[in-house]
């Protein structure tokens, strides 16, 4: 049987987009080439480089589950704890606060699995959210809403695409704790294709060969 291609996936060339670039090191740089897809992007490689508290906040290095430990003890106890004086000056507060925070990473990070496992055996032809990047059509109402998801952090880049692009609906993407199967029903449903209710929100992932034009302020852009 021919294998069927979801209708939300698009083949460009030289095709205009923006990109947020929120690296920190190795930013990509205006009138260089560069090729996505033969690596995992620097959302998913942090996973595999970092402790989940370091996923969080970018610096701290210390097991989550040990924290997790003297935080129950505090709240069964009212003892000070030794790691929460240490790490968080004794802001019992802000270090619970650390500890919703990484679970709801661990929830992404099940959630990236699941979806990489689906799109791996039943949609193989589609760009991976683990090693594409994430393009912008030229529309100054879905530049503002990415800009704003993105708390207004990083590189407005406009950006020439030649490759592959997948539109796709990222109201199926969230933190959950569902059992797997229903992750995975939302995962068939993500590749699929089609647009969202709000097509301003929905993400482009591309893989190719991509072309870095400029730098330009959100503030300024202009109704396209």
């Amino acid at each position: 049987m021919e294998e069927k291609v979801p209708r939300s996936l698009s083949f460009v060339e030289a095709e205009p987009y923006y990109h947020i670039d929120r690296k920190v090191n190795s930013r990509f740089e205006s009138g260089t080439s560069y090729f996505i897809g033969a690596k995992k992007n620097s959302f998913l490689a942090r996973f595999d480089v970092a402790s989940m508290s370091r996923v969080i906040t970018g610096k701290l290095q210390l097991e989550v589950r040990d924290l997790l430990t003297e935080v129950l003890e505090i709240a069964k106890t009212g003892a000070p704890s030794k790691m929460v004086n240490d790490v968080f000056g004794g802001d019992v507060e802000r270090a619970t606060s650390l500890l919703g925070d990484a679970f709801t990473e661990y929830l992404n990070w099940i959630r990236e699995t699941v979806f990489e496992e689906v799109r791996r055996e039943y949609f193989p032809q589609l760009p991976s959210r683990h090693r594409c990047l994430w393009l912008i059509p030229l529309s100054k109402k879905a530049v503002d809403h990415w800009w704003e998801r993105l708390d207004k952090k990083g590189r407005l880049l406009e950006v020439r695409a030649t490759g592959k692009i997948f539109r796709a609906n990222e109201g199926y993407l969230k933190a959950t704790s569902a059992p797997l199967d229903r992750i995975r029903g939302d995962a068939f449903r993500y590749w699929a294709g089609g647009s969202g209710k709000q097509p301003h929100a929905d993400e482009l992932l591309f893989e190719g060969f991509l072309n870095v034009t400029n730098e330009v302020d959100p503030a300024t852009l202009a109704p396209l």
